[in-house]
Formats: C-alpha cells, sequence, structure tokens
C-alpha cells in the first residue's frame, strides 16, 4: 500500500502546491513530499545534490512519522502527556475562529495527536476540548501497550488576563471529566500553564 508519494513541481506557484497537498490529504488520503524541478540532483557525487537529498529524506522520514531528534527533558517522561492548545483567527475561513489540540504519545515527546474544532468568529475559549481529549487518551493508550498517562502538561496559549477565571472555569472542567470515563481510578495529575508573550519580565544572563 502507497503511503508516500514524491512529487517533483516544474515551479513554486502557490495554487499548484496547494492543489497537490489538498487532492492528496483529502481525496486519496496520502502523504506527499513536494520537490521542485530545478532542484533535482544533476550530477552523482554533486555536493548541492548530496544536501538536496539528505534534506528530502529526513522530511520524508519525518512524515511517516519517524525521530529525528530528541532532547533531554531533565526526567523520565514514560507515563506523562504533553498537551498544547492555542487558537487562530484566520480572515480568510468566513471569520471562524479554529482552536488547534496536539497531545504528545510516547516519552520523548517526538509523536503527536492532533485534533481541531472550528468556532464562531472571534471565539478564544474553547467548547470541544472534552472530544480532543477523549480522543487524545485513546490516542496514547493504543500507542503504549494500553496505558494511560499519570501525568498532563497543558500549555495554553493566547489567553489574556481577563480571562484567565474564565478559561479555569470552562476549560479545565472539559477535560478533566473524560477521565472517570477511563475507569474510576483514573486519576491523573494535571498541570495547566498558561503561555503569554506581552509580559514585563525580561531575563538576561
Amino acid at each position: 500500500q502507497t503511503t508516500m508519494v514524491l512529487v517533483v513541481l516544474p515551479d513554486d506557484t502557490k495554487a499548484r502546491y496547494d492543489l497537490v497537498k489538498q487532492r492528496a490529504l483529502l481525496k486519496l488520503d496520502l502523504t506527499t513530499q513536494c520537490l521542485l524541478a530545478r532542484n533535482l540532483p544533476r550530477e552523482r557525487g554533486d555536493p548541492k545534490s548530496r544536501s538536496i537529498v539528505r534534506k528530502l529524506v529526513l522530511q520524508m522520514d519525518a512524515k511517516v512519522g519517524a525521530t529525528l531528534w530528541t532532547i533531554d527533558l531533565g526526567r523520565p517522561m514514560n507515563d506523562a502527556m504533553v498537551v498544547g492548545i492555542d487558537v487562530c483567527h484566520p480572515s480568510g475561513l468566513r471569520g471562524n475562529s479554529v482552536a488547534g489540540f496536539v497531545a504528545s504519545l510516547d516519552p520523548a515527546v517526538t509523536q503527536y495527536f492532533s485534533q481541531v474544532c472550528i468556532q464562531q468568529t472571534g471565539q478564544e475559549l474553547i467548547d470541544g476540548l472534552t472530544e480532543c481529549m477523549r480522543n487524545a487518551l485513546a490516542a496514547y493508550r493504543a500507542a503504549n501497550q494500553d496505558r494511560l498517562p499519570g501525568t498532563i502538561y497543558v500549555f495554553r496559549d493566547g489567553v489574556g488576563d481577563g480571562q484567565l477565571r474564565t478559561l479555569v472555569e470552562v476549560e479545565t472542567p472539559q477535560m478533566t471529566k473524560v477521565f472517570p470515563l477511563q475507569g474510576e481510578a483514573y486519576k491523573p495529575k494535571v498541570c495547566y500553564v498558561v503561555v503569554k508573550k506581552r509580559i514585563n519580565t525580561r531575563l538576561f544572563q
């Protein structure tokens, strides 16, 4: 069964690239790797060609689930899940906001489950976290021999100071209500971190 297709494009026209990606993913359920015709290897042993091929293979490896590199996290992550949540407000999607949800599946924090939720225009707080967390736990269990994470770290971006209490009251319960559905004894530790870019603190070395 074909899992990936290498597509050679005659030029870098965005419309053609977008069409290839949409048709392959939505119609054929295929992962693609695009390469411009002008970057095709020319001569055997050419340093530039070797560099192009090396980068191409790394991209293809990553797309089929290979781990290209890891970092030392400073502690074992064998029973932990790292979750990232953010909302963007694109102007081209009929004004709807899009919430993104990702959750790690392996101790090296390199394999991820992902899901998106379409929301009302300008809506920052997310309504669909119950389904996201339920699906993430199912994916984690499938990838870890039927084990569930004992600790869940949630990193939430894009929340203003005036929404912090509402976030605690609205978003957190959506996720924690999924835990009893995994069994009465399942009570993971949850660390919820709000990530903010606009702060006054400055760190210097």
